[in-house]
């Protein structure tokens, strides 16, 4: 919003307008607790979705985890795309480490106004980080 007198008495000055800001630490901490009680076994196990086992679902999340936390802190591998098979080791917990992550890049009041670009699309910042909350949810 301008505010100011049209006769230029008085300076014109934007006023920013209120930016919407979520908190996806509980959508985190709930998807954490998913990862911590997932086992190896039931990787392959068929969801809802029959065409997607668990281990695709824990990909989406990786990736969602791992590139909305660059978009949001405005980093430049934010369209760089993370999946479980690039993770060593514990991959679980790694992505439940990227899932909290993701909550604590969002928590961050200054990763909410503007715009950012994510796989060739540029949108508001408030969007992509609606987007990161339905990625864990």
């Amino acid at each position: 919003m301008i505010l100011g007198c049209a006769d230029g008495r008085h300076p014109r000055r934007t006023i920013p307008r209120e930016v919407s800001v979520i908190d996806l630490k509980p959508a985190c901490t709930a998807m954490t607790s998913v990862l911590a009680h997932d086992g190896e076994s039931q990787l392959d196990a068929r969801t809802r979705c029959t065409e997607f086992a668990v281990r695709d679902l824990i990909d989406h999340v990786a990736a969602v985890a791992h590139g909305f936390s660059a978009l949001a802190r405005a980093e430049a591998d934010a369209t760089t795309m993370l999946t479980t098979a690039e993770l060593r080791g514990a991959w679980l917990a790694t992505v439940a480490e990227h899932v909290r992550d993701l909550g604590a890049a969002w928590d961050d009041r200054a990763a909410w106004p503007g715009t950012s670009t994510g796989g060739g699309v540029e949108l508001a910042n408030e969007v992509w980080g609606r987007i990161a909350l339905t990625g864990v949810t």
